[in-house]
């Protein structure tokens, strides 16, 4: 039997020349069949299984998230969300208040703190996590995942070698801090989450899907693999994400091209890092960091280790995705681009970078020759910048005030692509469209169109898929959310506000607010 939708009486934005706006729409199985008025679509639809009047109500094509972390966004929810801690002391009470429920000697596992925004203005220590907490192995992610920080039992039972990069002690001591950067990252990593059963990581990444689909996401771009905890993370979205209600486009994190092919992916890559993050210090940037004098991050690979892995991708027709923050790791990627490109010319080939927070101005011009794609996260803006935030801080206010530059990129002839670096910032496209809109510097806010195309219409094509997404079209495929408001004629300081009321992925209705 037919699954089929009528959709009437509501303020259909569909993002498509042909008929930018329509008060109907007809959905039948996945795709939709047709778009006009509530007059002619009652009288030829009238049978349809579900009728609903949207009562005005704004409708948009599903959105796009383009860079979502989505099991380890999962696993996140088997832990103690640290996000909204403010003290190291808060963070001390919501461990211990987790660990009353576990028997002791298992992991007590905290995810999103934020040190720029604790009072003491630090990373806390192992020490800070011993407290109330000898019993357990303790091991806290800093929020954007590139810097953790682990207990004194925790560092018992992972037995790392001192030696390990990144597996920080203290300047006058030599004893360990807790604190793990770089390499020690991935080796905690993969001993603390290694052990999680695959009924752990379902429960994680079903839970993870249900939060999308309640801010409007049709389409996930989730970022997988690339160590062997990674790749058990991968197998089970693999094996599950044809039951989820969301449609799920993978990249596999590795730099194993021909592994990628076996798969049969057309991709390959997502947030394979080319360098760190500003909040942890490791961003490669040209100038030191404000806060760090002498540190200017770190290079993942070096240019032939670069260059091996991109060439090897791009003669195999593979799209590339790959992490790069701070200008230094920008100029690295760019020039390796540049040099595969003209040995190998590709049409049309869409290669990615990711982040691109700190480009400079001459580097952005090369991205535009180079026909590259950014997936970029207005939300870190909304988080971070401004005079007295995490990037004025670690950058220095001049410096700062041109991060993460849409107006200018956007000016150049660049698609940027949308999304929320989840587990880094929430899955919510309205807030990463209210962050671009409401950039901190006036000169890079962009206007509300291009922002929700960010997330519908240059996400599709980010993805080869805008023959198929992004717009709402009779062909096309029934991704759908209704929107409580326009986001075209709210004030701009309410875009991230306006409540979702539907959503709609694969012709069927997955998230209504009226159900919860």
């Amino acid at each position: 039997m037919d699954k089929n939708i009528l959709l009437f009486n509501g303020n259909i934005l569909t993002l498509s020349e042909k008929l930018p706006r329509c008060e109907a729409v007809f959905l039948r199985n996945e795709k939709i069949v047709a778009c006009g008025t509530s007059r002619d679509l009652l009288t030829h639809y009238q049978s349809a299984n579900q009728v609903i009047d949207l009562h005005g109500k704004t409708v948009l094509p599903g959105f796009i998230d383009t860079h979502v972390h989505l099991t380890d966004t999962g696993i996140d929810t088997l832990g103690v969300d640290l996000s909204e801690a403010h003290s190291i002391a808060e963070i001390q009470d919501k461990l211990a208040n987790f660990a009353k429920h576990l028997p002791p000697g298992t992991w007590v596992i905290g995810y999103g703190y934020d040190d720029s925004v604790l009072q003491e203005k630090r990373f806390p220590t192992r020490y800070d996590l011993d407290k109330n907490l000898a019993d357990y192995p303790v091991c806290i992610s800093r929020r954007d995942g590139h810097s953790l920080v682990v207990n004194s039992a925790g560092l018992k039972l992972l037995q790392l070698s001192p030696e390990t990069d990144g597996y920080e002690k203290d300047t006058q001591t030599g004893e360990p801090t807790g604190i793990m950067r770089r390499v020690a990252v991935g080796q905690t990593n993969e001993k603390v989450f290694g052990q999680l059963s695959d009924e752990q990581r379902l429960k994680g990444l079903t839970t993870a899907v249900q939060f999308a689909i309640s801010k409007g996401i049709t389409t996930i771009h989730a970022l997988e693999g690339g160590s062997e905890t990674a790749d058990k993370n991968l197998a089970v979205l693999m094996q599950y994400q044809d039951t989820l209600p969301v449609r799920i486009i993978i990249y596999h994190q590795t730099c194993d091209v021909a592994r990628v092919q076996q798969e049969g992916f057309p991709r390959i890559g997502g947030c394979i890092l080319v360098d760190g993050s500003i909040g942890s210090h490791t961003a490669a940037v040209t100038e030191p960091f404000n806060d760090d004098p002498g540190n200017t991050g770190v290079l993942y690979f070096t240019d032939e280790q670069l260059y091996r892995f991109i060439e090897t991708a791009h003669c195999a027709g593979l799209q590339i995705s790959m992490h790069a923050i701070g200008d230094r790791a920008i100029e690295q990627i760019l020039k390796t681009y540049r040099q595969v490109l003209a040995k190998y010319p590709r049409a049309d080939h869409r290669h990615r970078i990711e982040h691109y927070e700190l480009p400079r101005p001459e580097q952005i011009s090369q991205t535009a020759e180079l026909g590259l794609i950014l997936g970029m996260q207005p939300t870190f803006d909304y988080l971070w910048g401004g005079p007295n935030q995490l990037y004025a801080t670690r950058l220095g206010v001049e410096r700062s005030l041109f991060s993460n530059p849409f107006r200018t990129i956007l000016d150049a002839g660049i698609k940027i692509a949308g999304g929320s670096d989840s587990y880094v910032t929430p899955m919510d496209p309205l807030l990463g469209i209210h962050s671009a809109v409401n950039h901190y510097s006036p000169q890079q806010r962009v206007t509300v169109d291009e922002a929700i195309r960010m997330y519908t219409t240059v996400a599709a094509y980010a993805a080869f898929e805008e023959h198929l997404k992004g717009t709402i079209e009779p062909g096309k495929l029934a991704d759908l959310v209704v929107l409580e408001k326009n986001p075209y004629v709210v004030p701009t300081t309410e875009l991230k506000d306006i409540p979702v009321s539907m959503t709609i992925c694969r012709g069927e209705i997955v998230y209504s607010q009226d159900a919860r």
